[in-house]
């Protein structure tokens, strides 16, 4: 029994993040304000969409303009012409800006693949290797670089090929149960779903069921079903027991609800505001009522994911994914998200052109 005399909590207070934190690294989506502010980031993703924000930027960061400005200057992309050489002068971009964040974040650094090669197993491929060459030759471990690449069936026969050698693979655009089995039967090294564009589907398809294997619901009405954050749940039971090794994203993270929903996952990719909330909100951790002695431990908040529960969960073991089921098995969602992000990720690479063109190393 508790006494009231029990003595005081030497534990510091503690906060949703601090205890969140320890368990789940915390990736901001803000990485250009990370940069200026100075912060050391668990991870980074370099793309096209970041190239824009610094190049869209008048005020931003001298040293990664001076990045771009080298890319354009780069002599190999000089020698060639029209598109290619501002696809050239892109890809070096992403080296040169993934170059200083590797020296910036704890983790590794993922680069972006030409979203256009998305159903192209071959380029994909070549172009993997051509990032890589570029970094070992700008010194930059190789255990430091991901690759992110489409969950298409082409990507993620290209990251089966690309982790046979050795290169790491990040798998992006994966908004469903296949995909992600497919991508960790791959090896790939990260499955990335982004819950919030999951959970955006369905508020504008109401008329589709959130949970087919729950209690049916009458379409159209408010559901408490998280669909994002469940397929995380799920796809991480599954990859934990059957493929440990893989490492699991969640991105698109909008609440703090979202963000404690997933504890325990590898990573967790939130806004600003998602990390104020988190910041703002204290645990038990320090504190002492005379009744319950504060802990200094992540029982603060409530472990959601453990590789250990996934272990011991009933989910079995699917048979190798062939391109037929996994046609058949992506599903309208899946189908839907993964043509509108791939659309809206070559969209973000070709508004990257007039900024090389208009440049004076960019000119035919």
């Amino acid at each position: 029994m508790c006494s009231a005399d029990a003595p005081p909590s030497y534990a510091p207070p503690s906060t949703e993040l601090e205890a969140l934190e320890r368990i789940t690294g915390i990736v901001s989506d803000s990485m250009l304000s990370e940069f200026e502010e100075g912060a050391k980031p668990k991870a980074a993703t370099v793309n096209s969409a970041f190239v824009l924000g610094i190049c869209s930027s008048t005020y931003g960061n001298a040293e990664l303009k001076n990045a771009i400005n080298g890319a354009i200057a780069y002599d190999a992309c000089k020698d060639l012409e029209g598109k290619a050489r501002y696809d050239c002068q892109l890809e070096r971009a992403l080296v040169n800006i993934g170059s200083i964040m590797a020296k910036r974040v704890e983790g590794r650094v993922s680069t972006e693949i030409d979203p256009r090669l998305a159903n192209d197993t071959e380029a994909i491929v070549a172009q993997a290797k051509n990032l890589q060459a570029s970094f070992k030759e700008a010194k930059v471990p190789s255990d430091k670089v991901l690759y992110t690449i489409p969950s298409t069936w082409e990507g993620i026969q290209a990251a089966k090929q690309l982790e046979s050698l050795g290169i790491q693979c990040h798998m992006v655009h994966c908004y469903s149960y296949v995909q992600a089995v497919a991508a960790a039967q791959a090896g790939a090294s990260v499955i990335q779903i982004n819950v919030g564009r999951i959970d955006d589907w369905y508020l504008k398809n109401p008329n589709f069921i959130r949970d087919p294997s729950g209690p049916r619901q009458d379409a159209g009405l408010v559901s408490d079903v998280d669909p994002g954050v469940k397929l995380m749940i799920k796809v991480y039971n599954y990859v934990k027991k059957f493929h440990p090794d893989v490492q699991l994203m969640a991105s698109g993270v909008r609440s703090k609800t979202q963000a404690l929903a997933l504890a325990g996952l590898d990573y967790i990719v939130v806004s600003p505001q998602v990390i104020k909330a988190l910041e703002a909100a204290p645990t038990l951790s320090g504190f002492n009522d005379g009744l319950h002695a504060g802990t200094d431990s992540a029982d603060d908040i409530e472990v959601v994911l453990s590789p250990r529960n996934a272990r011991s969960n009933d989910i079995l073991k699917a048979q190798e994914v062939l391109q037929p089921e996994f046609v058949d098995e992506l599903g309208y969602l899946g189908f839907d998200l993964l043509k509108t992000s791939l659309a809206g990720a070559t969209s973000n690479a070709e508004r990257c052109e007039p900024f090389f063109q208009s440049s004076a190393g960019g000119q035919e």
